[in-house]
């Protein structure tokens, strides 16, 4: 009489955890990009509204002549809310090194992702005409 042969070989485990940990590896990574994603959703909408700032501030003159912070000029309200998210903008005029004439425009942008503060700052000179 032959003996019944119960468990597993060692051939049938290895295949089994790499089958488990070929999934593990498809649900982090896509874990992953996930993330990737939320966060670079928020780092280019923070680019536009930087970008928007920078050109309201620009068809403004009588803001170039003055320098200090300068509030949100699209509607006013802080914080702006855009695609799900608060972004919070804080924009300053100082004179530049480079002459009378320049103005420098810094917006910076900041909004929370996944309980962690992220922000980005955007510098650009600016001819002002007196």
């Amino acid at each position: 009489m032959k003996k019944q042969e119960a468990g597993f070989f060692l051939l049938e485990t290895l295949i089994l955890g790499m089958i488990v940990t070929a999934l593990a590896l498809v649900c982090y990574s896509y874990l992953f990009l996930n993330r990737q994603r939320l966060y670079c959703e928020g780092a280019v909408t923070a680019s536009f509204l930087a970008q928007k700032q920078i050109a309201l501030i620009e068809a403004r003159p009588a803001w170039l002549r003055s320098f200090g912070e300068v509030p949100w000029l699209e509607d006013g309200a802080s914080p702006v809310e855009r695609n799900h998210r608060q972004f919070y903008l804080t924009s300053r005029i100082t004179d530049s090194p480079y002459g009378s004439r320049l103005r420098s425009v810094e917006v910076t942008v900041a909004w929370e992702e996944q309980g962690k503060r992220l922000e980005q700052s955007y510098r650009k000179l600016v001819r002002c005409d007196d």
